[in-house]
C-alpha cells in the first residue's frame, strides 16, 4: 500500500504557552484580556465502528483515553490562548457509549468570546508545539509507534470548533460552554476476512490471501487537511521522496 493509500488522519496541534487548569492542574495560565469564564467538554468518537467491544475486530487499546489535550484559540488573532491536559481522572465515560465528558469538578479556564476549540486524545511527547491555528498545516513527523503506544491511539478533532463562550452568570452558560468535539484516529486499521472463495480461477490462483502495508507517511498533518473534497499529506504532489519521510513495515 503506498503513503497515498495509507492515510494519517491525524486529530492534532498546538503548544502550551498558556494553559487551561483541571481541579489543581495549573500551568503557569495567565489569563488573556476580557472576562474570565468556564468550559466544559463532550468528546465523541463517530464513524469508527471497530472501536465498538461486540466488534470481533476491536481491541482493548482502541477503547482507551489516557490523556485529552484541550487548545483553546482566539478567533480573531487565531493565536494560542490557553491549553489544558486532562488526564483519566478529570473525565467520564458514558456507560452506553464511546463518549466522554469533562467532570462537573474540572474547571478549563477561558475568556468569553469567540474561540477556536480542538482535542487531542493520548498525544505522544513528540506532538509539536504549535502556537497559531495556521501551524495545523505544517508537517509533524511521526511514526507508528507515536502513534500506537500503550497509552493508547492518537486521535485528534477533525475540526476546529468555534464556539462564543458566554459568562457563567449568563443564562445560556451550560448550553454555549460545553463544547462537543467529535475526534479521529491518526492511523488506518484494516481487517481482511477469507470468505472462503474458490482459489481456483480460469487463468491463475490464489494459494494465499494475505494483506501487507509496505510503506507508512512519517509526515503528516497534526489536523486533517481536506482541499476540494481530497485528502492530503504533506507530501501531496511532491516530486521526489525522502526515505527518511517514511516507514517500512
Amino acid at each position: 500500500m503506498t503513503n497515498k493509500n495509507f492515510r494519517q488522519t491525524i486529530i492534532a496541534l498546538f503548544a502550551t504557552i498558556m494553559a487551561l487548569t483541571s481541579c489543581d492542574k495549573q500551568d503557569n495560565y495567565t489569563p488573556a484580556a476580557g472576562e474570565e469564564t468556564n468550559m466544559k467538554l463532550n468528546i465523541s468518537f463517530p464513524e469508527q465502528a471497530t472501536r465498538a467491544t461486540t466488534d470481533a475486530n476491536a481491541t482493548a487499546d482502541e477503547l482507551k483515553v489516557t490523556t485529552i489535550d484541550v487548545f483553546i484559540f482566539d478567533e480573531a488573532t487565531k493565536k494560542l490562548e490557553n491549553r489544558v491536559r486532562l488526564a483519566e481522572a478529570d473525565i467520564d465515560k458514558d456507560p452506553d457509549s464511546d463518549t466522554y465528558n469533562s467532570k462537573t469538578s474540572v474547571t478549563i479556564r477561558a475568556t468569553i468570546g469567540k474561540k477556536l476549540v480542538a482535542a487531542g486524545i493520548n498525544l505522544p511527547s513528540s506532538f509539536p508545539s504549535i502556537t497559531t491555528t495556521g501551524q495545523l498545516t505544517q508537517a509533524w513527523a511521526a511514526g507508528l509507534s507515536d502513534l500506537k503506544s500503550s497509552n493508547g491511539l492518537v486521535m485528534f478533532s477533525g475540526k476546529m470548533e468555534a464556539p462564543e463562550l458566554v459568562a457563567q452568570t449568563s443564562p445560556d452558560y451550560a448550553a454555549k460552554n460545553t463544547i462537543a468535539i467529535q475526534v479521529k484516529r491518526a492511523v488506518a486499521k484494516v481487517a481482511v476476512q477469507d470468505g472462503g472463495f474458490d482459489r481456483d480461477l480460469t487463468v491463475g490462483s490464489i494459494s494465499a490471501p494475505a494483506f501487507a502495508m509496505r510503506n507508512a507517511n512519517r509526515q503528516t498533518f497534526p489536523m486533517q487537511v481536506i482541499e476540494n473534497g481530497i485528502v492530503k499529506d504533506p507530501n501531496w504532489l511532491d516530486t521526489s521522496y525522502p526515505s527518511t519521510d517514511f516507514e517500512n513495515f
